[in-house]
């Protein structure tokens, strides 16, 4: 009786810890190309010393095989496509997988998708083009992920709920060049569906109702703006929000590159500080690549670029996963990058939504 009663008290300590890693909110972050060379060669530019970044501070780490059901190097389609559905696939593809007679099936819901079921508020952002498979993955399905004007109006088809509410990034020129549409058509196209089509962020700043696609020429503007701004949007629903945001920074000039990883590691820091109490952050990477630090013959100089080093192609090793907030304690060990689905569904304790597949049981349904 009376370890009966223990076990009880025990229980019901432990209750209010396990109430806390349930989130309202979720946001994850995809770091383009961000392995661990590209965090500690960002670090020593930006400050000097190594494990300065605030990413290389968040208190839940795990590391996730990567890998593709084609190749064993992955592209950005299969790896969002891992993440949105739990499903790995073939290069190239997004939110679509090859069943085992080689037919081209589409994946069944995307966090998106499960999010907008539940009346929570969606969103994407991208500073390297709005049809990016790192947040189209999860509003699109499609065989090639180079249909970036077919991709783009399947914003205006939902799968679920009334679609996702704020998508932001570049591409308005050739999107437009594509879809053999004018800015105009696209504008009366997007307002019928109850979308303010714009090129600007300033559009978020109006009280134009939260529903919005800011298709910008550059992936230049702010990153930060965005994404708070679109946060702030996002917040007005008592429900919670799941956003996305993609961040490049795998680009051929080694400064920029390092510089773009600088602004997401800040990025990260303001909306992890502002959002601790409520939102699980998940930043991840689509893969690695090889920029890295090199020389060990050589004093420490005083542009530490001088000795960085930049191949650029896609590198095959697994990529960190770092996290903070509610049901950040998830976030641990090797595992492969189906699994962050797992921890998103997790963190806000939604029930009936199928288990992620593993890697090897991906790989043999794929193939």
């Amino acid at each position: 009786m009376r370890s009966t009663y223990t076990l009880c008290l025990a229980v019901a300590a432990l209750a209010p810890a396990f109430a806390q890693t349930r989130a309202k909110n979720v946001i994850v972050f995809f770091g383009d190309g961000v392995g661990l060379t590209s965090l500690n060669a960002a670090s020593i530019h930006g400050y000097r010393e190594p494990q300065k970044l605030f990413l290389q501070s968040m208190p839940n780490v795990a590391w996730a095989d990567s890998s593709s059901t084609s190749h064993w190097v992955t592209d950005a389609g299969a790896a969002a496509t891992a993440v949105a559905t739990g499903r790995k696939t073939d290069n190239r593809m997004v939110s679509v997988y090859r069943s085992a007679d080689g037919k081209v099936e589409p994946a069944a819901k995307t966090l998106l998708d499960y999010a907008e079921e539940r009346g929570l508020s969606t969103g994407g952002i991208s500073d390297a083009g709005i049809s990016n498979p790192l947040i189209s993955a999860f509003f699109s399905r499609q065989e090639d992920r180079n249909d970036l004007a077919d991709v783009f109006l399947q914003i205006l088809s939902p799968r679920a709920g009334d679609g996702v509410d704020i998508v932001i990034g570049p591409g308005r020129k050739t999107i437009g060049v594509m879809s053999g549409t004018s800015m105009a058509e696209l504008s009366a196209k997007f307002r019928d569906k109850g979308y303010a089509l714009a090129s600007d962020l300033d559009v978020l700043k109006t009280p134009e109702g939260r529903r919005t696609v800011v298709l910008t020429d550059t992936g230049d503007f702010d990153l930060r703006t965005a994404v708070e701004t679109t946060i702030e949007r996002l917040s007005k629903n008592s429900k919670g929000y799941f956003l996305v945001v993609h961040a490049d920074c795998h680009l051929k000039d080694k400064k920029k590159s390092l510089d773009r990883l600088l602004e997401l590691d800040r990025v990260v820091k303001s909306v992890v500080e502002r959002n601790r109490k409520d939102t699980l952050v998940l930043v991840t990477a689509d893969h690695s690549y090889g920029i890295r630090l090199e020389g060990q013959k050589t004093p420490k100089p005083a542009d530490v670029l001088t000795q960085v080093t930049l191949l650029d192609d896609h590198t095959g090793e697994d990529v960190p996963v770092l996290a903070a907030g509610p049901g950040s304690e998830r976030v641990r060990g090797f595992v492969p990058n189906t699994r962050i689905f797992d921890w998103v569904v997790e963190a806000y304790g939604w029930t009936g939504v199928p288990r992620a597949q593993s890697t090897n049981t991906a790989r043999a349904a794929g193939r």
